[in-house]
């Protein structure tokens, strides 16, 4: 689902028996971009200009929105340095903190258990201690707390979705666009595997 409060109206008129789920990629997305929009404030204020290649927050700027589970010893001990000499009020550490929470909550089998760490999340998130990017990252997750909920009942995402549509830009831009509407379903359908011949031999134009 796009995250815009129109497109959900849009959803929830026009599908009205459908469970509209937020899918959790961009769930995260948006927990990494306040995380990182947090350690680029910092960075700011704390050296008067954007960061440069010595200044320990530019150096492992990838650190704070990468999986905790793939970053190895050594990266997560890297991470810390870098927290405890540019992060001196311990901002950047919250923002991470929140994310890898946020990444936590959907490793849940359980309904309710979800549901209490998720409000626990918002709750942190929209504390007024926490950093303002990370308040408004509490504020979207408590807007859109029924569609995230609804993840964990059934584990769905528009994942096929995207690959889906990936293919078909894909074969668009391979062959430089094409004049021919037929011929570039074709494509696609060769492209995707398993095509309907007796389909494709009706729309094969004569």
């Amino acid at each position: 689902m796009v995250w815009t409060d129109n497109s959900r109206r849009v959803f929830r008129n026009v599908f009205t028996n459908a469970v509209h789920i937020a899918d959790h990629f961009y769930v995260i997305q948006r927990a990494n971009l306040a995380a990182d929009q947090v350690r680029r404030r910092v960075q700011q204020e704390k050296y008067g200009h954007r960061g440069r290649k010595h200044d320990p927050l530019f150096r492992g700027r990838r650190l704070p929105v990468t999986a905790h589970d793939r970053v190895s010893a050594k990266a997560q001990a890297k991470l810390q340095s870098i927290l405890d000499n540019g992060d001196p009020n311990g901002e950047v550490a919250l923002a991470h903190r929140i994310k890898e929470q946020l990444r936590s909550f959907y490793a849940c089998d359980n309904y309710d258990v979800a549901q209490e760490r998720l409000q626990e999340i918002i709750a942190a998130a929209i504390a007024e201690t926490s950093p303002e990017e990370v308040q408004k990252l509490g504020a979207t997750l408590l807007n859109w707390s029924e569609e995230i909920l609804n993840y964990p009942k059934d584990k769905l995402s528009n994942g096929v979705t995207e690959e889906q549509n990936n293919t078909i830009k894909r074969v668009k831009r391979i062959g430089y666009g094409f004049r021919n509407f037929h011929n570039y379903r074709i494509r696609v359908l060769l492209t995707a595997g398993k095509p309907h011949w007796q389909l494709l031999q009706s729309v094969n134009p004569k």
